[in-house]
């Protein structure tokens, strides 16, 4: 016999069903020749998004399509930092692209959206647990919004679509930024990363070639109460933006462009609002007194 409560779970039911349908039309399996395949989304004509953890060191990959046949894929680049990569197909006829949102919010429904290695569609259900402005993962990038759904990624399913009941693109979705938790890259920054490995093949990270350690401040090199800390110069590496910019062994940085940075992570949140080649204005306290260094930032090496 039915009830109302029947009749709203068999809607909901249904309705999910019709949205992973949906959605699948525009997401594919990326096989780097890794135990664990990843999922991808068709983001335009001949790009497909995927993650970057599952496809490291390959330069083809088997893009599994929502028909069930097989293309084959050139990576065009990754970037670890956010977790994605970008694979160019020659022929994405029968794939269909999704409808992007920047609209979200806690509590609302939203479906992840996979495929398998053999081409059948997976889902996890979930809502969105967290939202948030600009965030920078534990990898040493920042995203545009921090997106965190409560919803289970299976092995295989990172780089797949997060969707909302509507059919509208939240994100691509990942398990390795935050530890212990989904994390869903916004569609602003996934646009950002495409642009920029589609030209140059990988992204170009800010870098001044230090290492640091945050330590306490003595009473005296104290200008203000927004000076508790500082970051203590451990390591300075020969031939980088550091080096050429003459700061030292033992320096101390306070501030970073005018802002009191008393953490790693506070001068790193400086750091990724800057390009390469763009300058930053250090303060730093070297033997007590304090002075101003110019640091015209390069590009990162990569491995």
């Amino acid at each position: 016999m039915s009830s109302p409560v029947n009749e709203t779970w068999e809607a909901i039911s249904k309705a999910a069903g019709s949205l992973a349908e949906q959605t699948g039309k525009a997401v594919v399996a990326v096989d780097a020749g890794h135990r664990v395949v990843a999922s991808g989304v068709h983001w335009k004509p001949g790009i497909i998004v995927t993650a970057s953890h599952l496809t490291r060191r390959a330069e083809e990959v088997n893009v599994i399509l929502p028909n069930g046949d097989s293309a084959r894929g050139s990576v065009m680049g990754r970037d670890s930092t956010t977790d994605l990569a970008v694979v160019r197909i020659d022929d994405s006829s029968v794939l269909a692209t999704l409808p992007l949102t920047a609209s979200t919010h806690v509590g609302e429904l939203v479906l992840a959206v996979a495929r398998s290695s053999r081409g059948e569609l997976s889902a996890s259900a979930g809502i969105m647990a967290r939202t948030g402005g600009p965030w920078q993962t534990w990898r040493g990038s920042q995203i545009d919004r921090l997106l965190r759904p409560d919803v289970r990624l299976y092995p295989g399913q990172s780089g797949s679509a997060l969707v909302n009941g509507r059919g509208e693109l939240i994100g691509i979705n990942s398990s390795v930024l935050a530890r212990e938790s989904v994390i869903t890259v916004p569609p602003e920054t996934v646009d950002r990363v495409v642009s920029e490995l589609s030209q140059r093949g990988h992204i170009a990270h800010p870098y001044l070639g230090i290492a640091m350690q945050e330590v306490p401040l003595p009473q005296e090199w104290r200008s203000g109460a927004d000076e508790q800390r500082g970051l203590l110069v451990m390591h300075v590496a020969p031939d980088t933006p550091a080096k050429q910019s003459g700061i030292a062994l033992g320096d101390v940085i306070v501030r970073a462009d005018s802002q009191a940075v008393q953490s790693i992570r506070q001068f790193h949140r400086v750091l990724t609002q800057k390009r390469v080649g763009d300058t930053l204005d250090l303060g730093i306290i070297r033997g007590g007194n304090t002075i101003e260094a110019k640091v015209t930032l390069g590009d990162r090496p990569r491995r």
